[in-house]
C-alpha cells in the first residue's frame, strides 16, 4: 500500500474583509503571489485549496531541491553570489 504523503498544518486566518490570508511558509513553499488563483473545493466539513497557475519554486526529486519556479537574477550572478557566501562562511570557520 503506497504511504500518503506527510500533512504540514499550519494555521490561515480570515481578516477583515473576508480575505484568506495564507503563512508565508506556504505561499513561498508554492510561489504564490499577489494575484495567484486558487481552487477552493468543499467536503463535508473541510476545505481543500489547490494552485491553479503556479508551481512551487523548489520541488525535490531524487534528494535534490531542484528550482522551478521564476529567476529573480540570471543565474550565473546567483551562482556566483552563493559561491561568494558560501567562501566567506568557509573562511570565517576556518579561522576559529
Amino acid at each position: 500500500m503506497p504511504s500518503s504523503p506527510a500533512v504540514d498544518t499550519l494555521i490561515a486566518s480570515i481578516d477583515g474583509t473576508g480575505r484568506l490570508v495564507l503563512p508565508k511558509k506556504l505561499r513561498d513553499q508554492f510561489n504564490l503571489r499577489a494575484g495567484s488563483r486558487l481552487e477552493v473545493a468543499s467536503a463535508g466539513d473541510h476545505l481543500t485549496l489547490r494552485p491553479l497557475d503556479s508551481t512551487p519554486a523548489l520541488v525535490r526529486e531524487n534528494g535534490l531541491w531542484i528550482h522551478r519556479g521564476t529567476a529573480t537574477a540570471p543565474l550565473a550572478d546567483s551562482v556566483s553570489r552563493l559561491r561568494e557566501e558560501r567562501s566567506d562562511h568557509l573562511g570565517r570557520g576556518a579561522t576559529r
